[in-house]
């Protein structure tokens, strides 16, 4: 809805990885973006490469005549080092959807409050953890028109340690668990803004 255009976007792979593997994985200038979610450890990390971030830029600005003349558009970025103030704010935006869902889709398991720590262009300069620190990388395919590219989300372990005893099979389908009233109360908030046409 935000590029008020058709975006698909699918799980492609999950891998263990070291942190050194997935710095030299990445272009050297790309977009990152660093979260941290609490209570749990770490600091997540959102990647995606800057020829999407341009198609995103001028989408959010209502460029480019969608369907017809730019369906194979490619910008040319081998002179941009970085990006600009005002791609950043609109790039921030929807960075801060992006971890907004990664908070949705724990919910089950654990309650996290996600914040967005900051943007960041050059993978190289990133010492947030070290380089043989065990990651979890997982890789998204995402396609705009003709347009088809990844996104990448690195999460370190320690993200997962406070939680292992939560992510069995047993605990995810357990029969005995009770209904959360909270949810009931917020699947009957979201169909109250519902509109129908009744004949």
């Amino acid at each position: 809805t935000q590029l008020r255009t058709n975006a698909t976007m699918q799980l492609a792979a999950i891998e263990q990885i070291s942190y050194d593997e997935f710095i030299h994985s990445i272009p050297k200038f790309t977009l990152i973006s660093l979260f941290h979610a609490q209570p749990l450890n770490g600091v997540q990390m959102l990647e995606v490469n800057p020829q999407l971030c341009m198609w995103i830029i001028e989408l959010l600005c209502g460029g480019l005549d969608l369907r017809a003349t730019h369906k194979n558009k490619e910008f040319n970025l081998s002179d941009k080092k970085n990006f600009t103030d005002m791609e950043l704010a609109l790039l921030e935006g929807l960075m801060q959807d992006f971890i907004s869902a990664f908070k949705t889709v724990w919910k089950d398991i654990v309650k996290l409050k996600t914040e967005l720590d900051g943007l960041d262009t050059n993978p190289q300069m990133l010492q947030n953890m070290s380089p043989n620190e065990p990651v979890i990388l997982v890789t998204f395919t995402v396609k705009i028109f003709d347009y088809s590219t990844f996104i990448n989300l690195c999460i370190p372990y320690v993200f997962f340690e406070g939680i292992i005893d939560k992510l069995s099979f047993r605990n995810w389908f357990n029969s005995n668990k009770q209904i959360d009233q909270n949810d009931s109360r917020d699947l009957q908030r979201s169909l109250n803004s519902v509109e129908l046409d009744v004949n």
